[in-house]
C-alpha cells in the first residue's frame, strides 16, 4: 500500500506518517520504480502502535527508544509515576468536591443560622476554616 493508503488506514495523516520517518519511530519502507513508498501490514501494525503509545501521553521525542528497544522501561516507568501523581491529585479533587457536597455552605445571609458553614471571607459568624 502507499502512503495515501497506509495513513487512512491507520487515522493519520500523510505529514504524519513523513515525520514519523524524519524522527525514527517509523524505518523507511522500500520505494517502488516510481519513487513511492510501499508500506507492507506490518507498517500499519506499527503506525497504530506509535498512535497508541502516544494516546499514552509518550511523546514521539522518546518514542523511538521505546520502539527500537522494544521495552523502553525507564520511559514507561516514567509514564507510569506521572500517571501516578495525576490519579493522586484527581483523587484528592474528588475528595475536596465530596466535602463541599457534605457541607451546607450558603452565602452570608445565612451566617447567624445555626448548623449553617458560611463561605464569605469578612464573616465572624460560622465561617470555615479551611
Amino acid at each position: 500500500m502507499n502512503s495515501a493508503e497506509l495513513a487512512k488506514r491507520a487515522g493519520v495523516s500523510v505529514r504524519a506518517l513523513r515525520h514519523y520517518h524524519k524522527i525514527g519511530v517509523l524505518a523507511e519502507p522500500p520505494r517502488l520504480a516510481n519513487g513511492y513508498r510501499q508500506y507492507g501490514y506490518h507498517d500499519l501494525v506499527h503506525v497504530l502502535r506509535i498512535k497508541r503509545l502516544s494516546a499514552l501521553g509518550i511523546p514521539l521525542s522518546g518514542m523511538a527508544e521505546l520502539v527500537a528497544e522494544g521495552t523502553g522501561e525507564d520511559l514507561l516507568d516514567e509514564l507510569d509515576r506521572e500517571l501516578e501523581t495525576a490519579i493522586i491529585g484527581l483523587n484528592h479533587q474528588r475528595h475536596l468536591i465530596s466535602r463541599v457536597r457534605s457541607q451546607r455552605i450558603v452565602s452570608h445571609d445565612a451566617c447567624a443560622q445555626p448548623g449553617l458553614v458560611c463561605d464569605c471571607n469578612g464573616c465572624t459568624g460560622n465561617s470555615r476554616d479551611d
